[in-house]
């Protein structure tokens, strides 16, 4: 991930988690509401689209970023980056890996490990350096209209992380 991205990133999984505990004071939390309808937006100006909530805000963070950049603001909170010309962003799959080992949050194990014609798909365990809980990842590099593109975020649980799966497997071209 792009600096600039896991810093985000980072920052958007501090602010859940402050808002995660309950006191006990407080009553129980009423009962989940029910899935968001999903509906196709488009990832600001990528030139591509994503199924995602009808209630999540797209952010494009190209111009800050200084790179293709998107921010989906949903559960959890998503990232797609241009990768083409960026020497930050992997270039191969061991790179991938690696990089995905990299996180501040320790390495636990890959679960899903697979090169594609396009890129890859990794999905993989880290522990939370705070909550030494599980935090599950999922990372996806594909490319449209031969241009490279990555997918991915880290979810609290494996439903979070099949929300993304899904998410980053519905983008294709706007239009």
């Amino acid at each position: 991930m792009h600096t600039t991205t896991k810093i985000l990133f980072l920052m958007t999984i501090a602010a859940c988690k402050s808002g995660d505990k309950a006191s006990a004071d407080q009553p129980a939390p009423a009962a989940a509401p029910a899935a968001a309808k999903l509906v196709y937006k488009p990832l600001g100006g990528l030139g591509l689209e994503a199924q995602v909530p009808d209630d999540a805000n797209v952010d494009d963070n190209t111009k800050t970023a200084g790179f293709p950049s998107v921010t989906i603001w949903a559960q959890p909170t998503t990232f797609v980056n241009g990768a083409g010309d960026d020497s930050m962003s992997p270039q191969t799959f061991d790179a991938a890996k690696q990089e995905v080992q990299k996180d501040p949050n320790p390495f636990q194990k890959f679960t899903k490990q697979q090169a594609t014609p396009d890129g890859w798909q990794l999905e993989y365990e880290l522990q939370s350096m705070i909550e030494k809980k599980p935090v599950y990842g999922y990372k996806v590099r594909f490319k449209v209209d031969g241009k490279a593109f990555e997918c991915g975020s880290n979810g609290n649980s494996t439903a979070e992380r099949d929300a993304v799966v899904k998410l980053c497997s519905s983008i294709r071209k706007h239009g």
